[in-house]
């Protein structure tokens, strides 16, 4: 009897054959197969692993995934991670971990990979995170849906509801983890909601009467179906527009800032003690926004011209500031 061990290591085809019995025909081919790798966290696209039934659960709940998407707001869960991302098309999740951040800071702009699973928390979708990956930053963000309902489709969503006024404006209190505040148009009550992680719950109601208002569509219904408890979740206090002229009574007019035109950091020199100060771009867009400090920082800013807005209670104060 003639023994003889060989270890194939060759991916494909491999021809052997046995010298001392070559002439009786002992020769062949051995093929050999790479070993199978099953992907744990396949990629999934946001608007894929979001379709509901019609009873409001989600087709792919309890699946894992990976996903990519622009970050949008601030981070909701300072113990972990809460924060939603969204896709070129305005689909979105909510991203969750309890107590892991994965050296991740939540900066909206950011491009993100998120690996998860797929789930749902009183109706709201959301991927339980096992990692993060920051991709890119400064990435520029959807324009805002305008809707006039709040409905599954837009749930993550950014979204703008025009014309609203404050049912009881003596309902902003801060207090707790959030508070709710109802907002009408006038045929509909939406629900606002002013989580305690964002800067408008420490400041004081927005001054006006009549406001256009931006966020990130939430949920939170307790029972099935999920098809209510819908609720309108700003990011900062710049997403409460005012339309009423009393907002634009001058809060300062002799406020400044200096240096004018700036190359990095200016300081706004004012006796007015504003709320909050945010910087505008040439098309109104909110670039940045800062409370309790007067020194603002263009570093990151392309050459041109901005808007530096002075806010406290119902009046404003509006500064142009050139960045060279």
């Amino acid at each position: 009897m003639w023994e003889y061990d060989f270890t194939f290591t060759k991916e494909g085809l491999n021809n052997y054959q046995c010298d001392p019995h070559a002439s009786s025909g002992m020769k062949g081919t051995v093929t050999v197969k790479a070993p199978v790798v099953i992907d744990q966290f396949p990629n999934r696209t946001i608007a894929a692993v979001t379709t509901t039934k019609s009873d409001g659960a989600l087709d792919s709940l309890n699946i894992n995934c990976t996903l990519k998407g622009i970050v949008y707001g601030v981070n909701l869960r300072p113990a972990g991670l809460q924060f939603t991302i969204i896709d070129n098309q305005n689909n979105g999740i909510g991203a969750f971990n309890n107590s892991v951040n994965f050296d991740y800071t939540v900066k909206e702009g950011d491009e993100v990979e998120v690996k998860g699973q797929v789930t749902q928390f009183n109706g709201f979708a959301q991927v339980v995170l096992t990692g993060v990956k920051k991709l890119t930053a400064g990435n520029t963000l959807v324009v805002p849906k305008v809707i006039t309902n709040f409905t599954e489709v837009d749930e993550s969503s950014l979204v703008t509801i025009e014309n609203l006024t404050f049912v009881d404006p003596a309902k902003w209190v801060s207090a707790g983890a959030g508070f709710n505040m109802e907002m009408s148009n006038g045929s509909t009550v939406f629900n606002v909601r002013i989580d305690n992680d964002i800067d408008a719950f420490a400041l004081p109601i927005p001054g006006g009467s009549k406001f256009n208002v931006t966020g990130l569509l939430g949920q939170f219904d307790n029972a099935t179906p999920f098809t209510e408890g819908y609720q309108l979740l700003p990011r900062y206090i710049t997403d409460f527009v005012s339309l009423s002229s009393s907002f634009d009574t001058e809060l300062d007019p002799t406020a400044e800032v200096f240096p004018n035109p700036v190359n990095n950091i200016v300081t706004v020199k004012t006796n007015s003690n504003p709320d909050y100060i945010s910087i505008y771009d040439a098309k109104g867009s909110v670039l940045n926004t800062v409370k309790n400090n007067l020194q603002l920082d263009f570093t990151s800013f392309s050459s041109g011209v901005y808007m530096v807005r002075l806010v406290k209670g119902q009046k404003a104060s509006t500064i142009r500031v050139v960045k060279i």
